[in-house]
């Protein structure tokens, strides 16, 4: 796989030189398929219209891309490609966040056993993750990402100009996650680092460089996600995955990975009756995080459903990731529920809020 980041000046051209040099392949592709999202294609009109003039192009447009990656959105996917008899040398262009690219890219992988994919991620937090790793699949129920297959896109595009301060923010719980892993490829000062990103398009190229240089290393040790490495992209994702399911995805991913790795840190606290060296970053980070607001109050029951059904479970036995007291990351089975409970309080108790009811 190839990819690709650029600032703003360059963007619709580079796009459109890429789109070109895919026609003039020696197999030849006539037609694209953009799978975008309702705002995503207000915002970005020009260049999708713009780019790629040699192709026929078809537009699948979502409408709120979070709560719509699911089987009814995969199916209309697959039946628009069918009805508009889209081949296996045609294009998939997921043009959008990390939902979107999930959902449309398991449409491709899945299209005639497997369609091209050209990748345009267009968040901070999908450029850093979601995109890039093979990972492509749809939630089943509340539940996120039981389905799915690995495929990698065949090339991925990074404009750093996409986004604003809030994607920016969205993104702070998996770039936490990377600090955590390989904190020597980042600045001393991590929370100064994330604030730069904010306005500094150079640092924000810089940023998304070394993210997916470490999930490279992860996802080439681990491609499949057999072998224990790759799960360590996971770090603090059992917590998050839950909190999204118990809140009805009214919590949304950035928001979750940040609670997910609070809540490890806190369990880790409470096991081992020590703090981690991860703690200091993690509660600096946590500074960053604006008070939740949801309509309704979480339920643990709720949670806990969630987490008995996470994917790095051994059984029927819960998994979280743990630091030591020495720092180690640590994968722990079996934690006992009254202590799951414990920290999950703690967590709704600092950081999420309630709307009150409209009268």
């Amino acid at each position: 796989m190839k990819f690709e980041i650029i600032k703003k000046e360059k963007t619709l051209i580079k796009i459109s030189d890429k789109l070109s040099d895919l026609y003039s392949m020696p197999i030849k592709s006539d037609k694209i398929l953009f799978v975008t999202d309702r705002t995503c294609f207000k915002k970005f009109k020009d260049i999708i219209e713009k780019a790629g003039t040699e192709f026929s192009k078809k537009y699948f447009i979502l409408t709120l891309s979070e709560k719509e990656k699911n089987l009814k959105s995969l199916k209309k996917i697959l039946l628009f490609l069918l009805k508009n008899n889209f081949s296996r040398t045609d294009f998939v262009i997921p043009f959008g966040g990390g939902s979107v690219c999930d959902i449309a890219a398991l449409a491709a992988s899945l299209y005639m056993r497997g369609i091209n994919l050209f990748m345009i991620p267009t968040t901070f937090l999908s450029q850093i993750d979601a995109a890039f790793g093979g990972k492509n699949g749809a939630d089943l129920g509340k539940y996120k990402n039981m389905i799915g297959v690995f495929r990698q896109p065949d090339y991925l595009f990074c404009g750093v100009s996409f986004y604003g301060e809030q994607e920016i923010k969205n993104g702070y719980g998996e770039l936490l996650k990377y600090f955590i892993l390989k904190p020597s490829n980042f600045p001393k000062n991590k929370v100064s680092f994330a604030l730069s990103l904010k306005k500094d398009l150079k640092a924000r190229i810089k940023c998304v460089k070394e993210c997916l240089k470490i999930k490279a290393q992860f996802v080439k040790a681990d491609p499949l996600d057999l072998q224990g490495i790759r799960e360590y992209l996971n770090l603090g994702h059992t917590a998050a995955h839950a909190f999204e399911s118990a809140s009805l995805k009214n919590i949304s991913h950035g928001e979750a990975v940040l609670l997910g790795l609070k809540y490890e840190y806190l369990l880790s606290k409470e096991i081992f009756k020590k703090n981690p060296p991860q703690g200091a970053v993690i509660e600096n980070f946590l500074t960053l995080l604006s008070p939740i607001k949801i309509n309704s109050r979480l339920n643990f029951r709720d949670f806990i459903k969630a987490v008995r059904k996470d994917k790095k479970n051994k059984g029927k036995k819960n998994t979280f990731f743990l630091f030591s007291p020495k720092g180690e990351i640590l994968k722990m089975s079996g934690i006992n529920e009254r202590i799951l409970d414990k920290i999950f309080r703690r967590i709704c108790d600092e950081h999420i809020g309630y709307k009150r009811p409209q009268s």
